[in-house]
């Protein structure tokens, strides 16, 4: 039986796009089996072609009656990745096992609130490390590339959490609005209702883009400061500024799409 991999666009980002995608290598033949090379690729075999939809839920150390609600509503689990998401799949015209926004909510909410903390606790080991890595050239030179080592290492595990959890909280708060907007419909049109949605969220990364905004003066200033009077924290506030930097055009690029897409609702 032959295998081939299909790259991972990013579930943070692209769940939705790559649901699209397996479905259609299944009608061509291509089952989804497993994740590969840590998470980073579909790994699929060939088989009867099929028509098959797919849905991802993220749920923390699930139980037994947890697979058994989709098993009883048609769904067929296929694979679970870090005991934290988990794919099911099923015919075409399977009734999806989220009925709602309100339901909805709550399914990043684990995922969530995992990738915070793994972005905090990353922050603060890049923190430690780089003030380390600059204290060490003065006084323990030997240390210097151990340290730079695991900066480097602690900046791409920020990364890696921060940029999720900032989707998954993106997508949290557009489910939320949705549901509040549902609770309305009877009073909007569907253009005046998706409009709603886009109107608060343009008003969020504003208010986010903002403070990232501030935040990258204040600790920029402090970076420039210490270059003169205090060397040794120099690199960890112009990384803190780097930070702020990147969350500043990360929401002001969802600003400018959800502006985008309010204006064309009010054409």
């Amino acid at each position: 039986m032959k295998t081939k991999y299909a790259m991972n666009g990013g579930l943070a980002f692209s769940e939705k796009k790559d649901i699209r995608k397996l479905e259609k290598l299944a009608s061509e033949g291509w089952l989804f089996t497993a994740f590969a090379w840590g998470g980073f690729c579909y790994k699929l075999k060939q088989g009867p072609k099929q028509e098959l939809t797919y849905t991802m839920d993220f749920q923390s150390k699930p139980d037994a009656e947890y697979f058994e609600i989709f098993k009883t509503a048609g769904w067929s689990h296929v694979t679970s990745s870090a005991n934290q998401i988990h794919v099911f799949c099923a015919p075409k015209g399977t009734a999806p096992i989220y009925s709602g926004n309100e339901i909805d909510e709550g399914k990043y909410k684990d995922i969530k609130s995992m990738s915070g903390k793994g972005a905090f606790y990353s922050l603060l080991a890049l923190l430690v490390f780089s003030l380390s890595m600059k204290l060490s050239q003065s006084y323990f030179e030997f240390l210097m590339i151990p340290f730079y080592v695991l900066t480097l290492l602690s900046l791409v595990a920020f990364v890696f959490c921060f940029m999720p959890y900032v989707a998954y909280l993106y997508k949290e708060t557009m489910n939320k609005t949705a549901s509040s907007s549902d609770d309305n419909e009877s009073l909007y049109s569907d253009n005046e209702t998706e409009n709603n949605k886009y109107i608060k969220m343009t008003s969020i990364s504003a208010k986010v883009s903002w403070y990232s905004f501030n935040a990258l003066i204040l600790f920029g200033i402090l970076w420039i400061v210490s270059k003169q009077y205090f060397v040794s924290l120099s690199y960890p506030l112009f990384i803190v500024s780097l930070v702020s930097l990147m969350a500043m055009l990360f929401f002001f690029t969802i600003y400018s799409v959800c502006q985008h897409k309010k204006n064309r609702n009010k054409v």
